[in-house]
């Protein structure tokens, strides 16, 4: 909702008009699993509802555009299809959805793939082992996977896998949809190919993961690069972040300049060491106390908070008290900031209303915390 007016005013049209498109068939006709013309579920795009009256830039953009549907001077009211992101391209609807619809075909759209714009869902990198592969497809052994036709967007349109039946090498055409679901990708743009190469790069120990596409998307900006080097192989998303790790998160995700000052006498000859001079000279730490920085000690969700709102400059936060716990914490006005910037929520989904401002954070937490807070600095 922080985005541009008009912008906001478009996708409120779009909802518009998806939602009344059922009403254009036949008003009387109701979806039999709910007595409801559209689910209140992803099943019908992306559902909110009544929550989003609370907020006024989504409430201006729909008071903006009362009454404007998209038409087609062909079909009347157009069933108006939408996403968050797409592979540089939007797809043809009969590539989707069988039935085409001219005003569904395939156009460019490079803002999806700007890094610049904050999308960091436009590379995603998923690692599969070739069982795994296996396993999810309920195939034999595997001996090759590979991409073999495409759509005029480049979306993958078939998928071809070779394994072995009885001895035998077999094959199978899957289509890029059907290996979209199967393998839980992020979308039907991807490169999918083996032996010749490792089957979509990336961690091996994320897969599952709520935090994957942020802890992808991490390493991707070059803020992280795995927990056992040189291979790097893995991140080991439930280990505890130090505060020496944190140091370096930040250095890299900001690209805090470097400084001749020796801070603190305690992480004198660490590996963090340049870091954590970097960050205090940017004056995001003042350290633990007596002159030390404490860089092998746990991170917890508070303090985190306080370094991100510094490293952000944050503005304080004059709003209500959104958290019940956290009301005792020398770092109540850096949550508060943080959670009216948008970097945090909560930690007790739907509700939220809990900040668990003691509780450790793992590595995952940390890539979901930094994505968040690199997405506010770009906008700003």
């Amino acid at each position: 909702s922080s985005w541009h007016p008009q912008a906001l005013q478009a996708q409120a049209v779009a909802a518009r008009s998806y939602g009344l498109y059922p009403l254009r068939l036949n008003s009387d006709s109701l979806k039999a699993a709910c007595s409801c013309h559209q689910y209140s579920s992803t099943n019908s795009q992306v559902y909110v509802g009544y929550g989003r009256v609370q907020d006024s830039n989504w409430s201006a953009a729909v008071a903006a555009t009362v009454g404007e549907v998209m038409e087609h001077p062909s079909y009347g009211l157009v069933q108006t299809f939408f996403s968050s992101s797409v592979g540089g391209r939007t797809q043809n609807s009969e590539d989707v959805f069988v039935t085409p619809r001219e005003y569904l075909s395939t156009v460019q759209d490079l803002w999806s793939t700007d890094p610049a714009s904050g999308n960091y869902y436009w590379r995603w990198r998923y690692p599969f082992s070739p069982s795994a592969v296996s396993a999810l497809l309920g195939v034999g052994e595997l001996v090759s996977v590979q991409v073999t036709d495409r759509y005029q967007s480049g979306a993958t349109k078939t998928v071809t896998v070779e394994y072995l039946s009885s001895g035998d090498i077999v094959s199978a055409t899957f289509s890029g949809t059907a290996i979209t679901s199967k393998l839980g990708l992020k979308g039907r743009y991807y490169d999918l190919s083996w032996p010749s190469q490792v089957v979509i790069e990336g961690f091996i120990d994320t897969f599952g993961s709520v935090h994957r596409a942020d802890i992808e998307a991490l390493a991707d900006l070059g803020v992280t690069y795995g927990c056992n080097p040189p291979d790097n192989t893995m991140y080991c998303p439930d280990v505890q972040v130090t505060r020496g790790q944190m140091a370096a998160f930040l250095v890299r995700a900001f690209d805090l300049p470097a400084t001749a000052i020796d801070f603190f006498g305690d992480d004198n000859g660490t590996l963090f060491e340049d870091d954590i001079n970097r960050l205090a000279a940017a004056g995001v730490t003042s350290g633990c106390g007596g002159g030390d920085y404490c860089p092998d000690e746990g991170l917890v969700r508070e303090q985190m908070a306080a370094f991100l709102v510094r490293a952000l400059d944050l503005p304080p936060f004059e709003g209500a008290d959104r958290f019940t716990d956290d009301d005792d914490s020398p770092f109540q006005g850096n949550i508060e900031s943080l959670a009216a910037a948008g970097i945090t929520l909560g930690c007790n989904p739907p509700t939220n209303t809990l900040f668990c401002p003691s509780t450790v954070v793992t590595r995952a937490q940390m890539a979901s915390f930094l994505v968040r807070a690199v997405s506010v600095e770009m906008s700003t």
